[in-house]
């Protein structure tokens, strides 16, 4: 997203649609160090759709801004056999997560690496990028009572990240691994 922003309502919060919403303080956090934007309504107010799923090209910028990282686009990034999918203005910040070794991709049927640029990001997939940039991961079991449908290769992610109070469950301790996350959760989560 890239859009700037100018204010046009007296409206307490920069986004229209966060007024009341759980998630404003760090939505707003983030803005104010030009992490996120929202999306510009005719009205020429701001909206941030907090419940809207954000895609995996998304969350690369937002990783890559919140570790101060350059974005520059690299070769590197035509090892994702779908690299021509990923949008213009994601692709610096997808080489360089890819390059800084906090994205990964996956590999298709065939053996081919992939990227699923515009596939929702789940919480476990997050976990894991937000993992990574601690530089550390450990092993266990979490305290979520799905722990068991954590992947293995998240969950000792998953466990740092709620070890660290980044990360927490629903309101009945459920981590819900492979749901797509919410704009305002990845938002939550990166702050």
């Amino acid at each position: 997203y890239t859009y700037e922003w100018k204010q046009t309502s007296s409206s307490s919060s920069v986004f229209v649609d966060l007024d009341s919403h759980w998630s404003k303080e760090y939505v707003e956090g983030l803005y104010s160090r030009g992490i996120v934007n929202g999306k510009q309504r005719p009205d020429g107010s701001f909206i941030f759709d907090p419940s809207g799923k954000i895609t995996r090209q998304e969350f690369a910028k937002l990783i890559v801004e919140s570790e101060g990282l350059e974005p520059r686009l690299t070769s590197d990034i035509n090892d994702f056999t779908d690299a021509n999918s990923i949008d213009a203005w994601a692709k610096p910040y997808v080489a360089t997560a890819y390059r800084a070794g906090l994205i990964a991709g996956s590999s298709d049927s065939y053996g081919n690496l992939r990227f699923n640029p515009k596939a929702s990001i789940n919480r476990a997939e997050i976990a894991t990028i937000i993992g990574r940039t601690l530089g550390q991961q450990v092993s266990g079991s979490t305290s979520f009572v799905d722990d068991s449908g954590i992947p293995s290769w998240a969950k000792g992610y998953v466990k740092l990240c709620a070890d660290r109070g980044i990360i927490t469950g629903d309101q009945n301790n459920r981590f819900n691994a492979t749901n797509s996350a919410s704009r305002a959760e990845s938002a939550t989560m990166i702050y």
